[in-house]
């Protein structure tokens, strides 16, 4: 089992541990940007210790509170990642969209208050885990999410541009497949490897298009708009 959970999570781990290094000694982006980035990409980190460590207890004898308590941080983590991309999205628009925090909110509660009742998931009297449907509720936040950065990728095309749009378009379309991969047939840490590659590849669109524009006009450079222009 430990020989499965290390290759199963070796390279997701090595992935967010190089793109923490990168954030900390990169000064591309502004501050906000910088720290949405670095959460989204801790919370995939600790997603993946947490889901590693999961899936070894429930093969297992070990407590229940355990595993209530490690399915509750999973439930937490889960939809956070989409939700800094959205946050990220709308970076440079005036309006705040707070009450796209509002279902993470209700995942949250979700996930502190009614597992002790055993609402969101049980275990058996042979200690084997049962799915109960709330406990898909952090699958649904990411799909509520997964919607937000298509309309925000709409809203906020003239300013952030159309291969950013075909770049959101893509993240969303890799998120939902793994979404149904897990939540649906029941595969292990789909989720995160691709919210991590999408962290990365986002990030990397971000830093070239810094570098192919002027800071000042927003336009592009003329080494930029000669290659466009050709």
């Amino acid at each position: 089992m430990i020989r499965f959970l290390i290759q199963s999570n070796y390279a997701c781990i090595v992935m967010c541990v190089l793109m923490l290094v990168y954030l900390g000694i990169d000064r591309s982006f502004e501050r906000k940007v910088r720290n949405l980035f670095g959460i989204a990409v801790w919370a995939v980190l600790a997603l993946t210790l947490v889901d590693a460590v999961d899936l070894y207890n429930t093969k297992q004898d070990w407590n229940v509170i355990a595993g209530n308590c490690l399915n509750a941080i999973g439930m937490v983590l889960r939809p956070l990642p989409i939700f800094c991309i959205a946050l990220i999205i709308c970076r440079y628009r005036d309006k705040k969209y707070y009450g796209m925090i509002l279902p993470f909110c209700i995942n949250c509660l979700l996930a502190l208050c009614i597992i002790p009742s055993g609402v969101c998931f049980i275990f058996s009297k042979e200690n084997f885990f049962l799915y109960i449907l709330l406990n898909y509720s952090p699958y649904l936040v990411c799909f509520f999410y997964m919607f937000v950065l298509v309309i925000l990728t709409l809203l906020e095309y003239r300013q952030n541009g159309i291969p950013e749009m075909l770049t959101i378009f893509m993240i969303a379309l890799i998120t939902i497949v793994a979404t149904v991969l897990e939540s649906v047939f029941e595969f292990d840490f789909f989720l995160n490897v691709s919210f991590i590659i999408s962290l990365m590849f986002y990030y990397l669109f971000l830093h070239v298009q810094i570098y192919k524009r002027d800071s000042l006009t927003n336009l592009l450079n003329r080494r930029s708009f000669y290659l466009e222009a050709s």
